[in-house]
């Protein structure tokens, strides 16, 4: 064979190839296509999922602050309470002395809770 014949036949069989390949190819290419509209379309819904997400996130966040607040109100108003019962209580007792000693310095004795007075 001449080297020009052999470059013809070379190209003859390229020739009747390339069709030939281009349609093996078709089928994986769709394919490829199909599969890449599919990840476009899951990486959307992933998209709208994670800016669901940082909705709920912002709004729990916001709750848990709201809650630390109250919380630290009613903390607030539990030891206002706590410091005006033991203040009542401590103005108790030193009533209950100053009677006491009122009815010590008059000579009577004290009426105990619950008995009828000294007559």
């Amino acid at each position: 064979m001449t080297r020009a014949r052999t470059h013809r036949l070379a190209l003859a069989i390229t020739l009747i190839a390339v069709p030939g390949c281009a349609l093996g190819f078709r089928g994986p290419l769709d394919e490829s296509q199909k599969l890449g509209q599919t990840l476009r379309s899951e990486n959307a819904q992933l998209r709208d999922q994670i800016l669901a997400l940082e909705g709920q996130n912002r709004d729990l966040s916001e709750r848990a602050v709201d809650d630390a607040r109250r919380l630290a109100a009613q903390d607030d108003a539990i030891k206002r309470l706590e410091h005006s019962v033991m203040a009542y209580q401590d103005e108790r007792k030193k009533l209950e002395s100053a009677y006491r000693r009122l009815t010590a310095s008059l000579g009577t004795e004290v009426a105990k809770p619950g008995s009828s007075p000294a007559q």
